[in-house]
């Protein structure tokens, strides 16, 4: 009797030994879940951003570009140049130059002021646009990036052009 007694003993050993190695098993593979679901969480996290992003952008980008239009035309009706204004908005963005005293500038703030707006503040939607088209045209770089890559030597297959 002692010895079946020590069977079954020894039997349901055997059996929380294995069950405890099931269990540590399960906890393993939880805990890979978990990290893997955490990482999951923040990848949609992130592309929940992307996409907000992206759907303000297409929302202002054609606004941007219907207000800037009408704010050509009105410049040019008050004798405005708008080349002047997109020279001075190079020289602002990639030259870091002050053109706050730039005649064409002096005339456009006249005009943003009517409707509480200022060159930085254009500068800001000109920005945005930039931003927009880079999203949406992908394989597009800005203005910098291009630049900076024709400071490279060309590839000999191509040296002459």
């Amino acid at each position: 009797m002692i010895e079946k007694q020590f069977d079954i003993t020894g039997d349901t050993f055997v059996l929380m030994e294995h069950a405890m190695d099931k269990l540590n098993d399960i906890d393993t593979r939880l805990s890979k879940t978990e990290a893997l679901l955490n990482d999951t969480v923040s990848v949609v996290s992130v592309l929940r951003e992307e996409l907000a992003r992206k759907e303000i952008l297409r929302i202002f980008q054609d606004w941007i570009g219907t207000f800037l239009n009408k704010l050509n035309t009105k410049f040019k009706k008050l004798g405005g140049n708008w080349d002047g204004v997109n020279k001075a908005f190079k020289d602002n963005y990639y030259k870091k130059i002050d053109v706050s005293q730039y005649e064409c500038v002096v005339k456009l703030n006249e005009i943003l002021k009517e409707i509480n707006m200022n060159f930085e503040d254009l500068v800001l939607l000109m920005e945005m646009k930039e931003d927009s088209n880079v999203v949406f045209h992908r394989r597009w770089q800005k203005r910098a990036e291009a630049r900076e890559k024709l400071n490279h030597p060309f590839p000999n297959d191509l040296e002459k052009f």
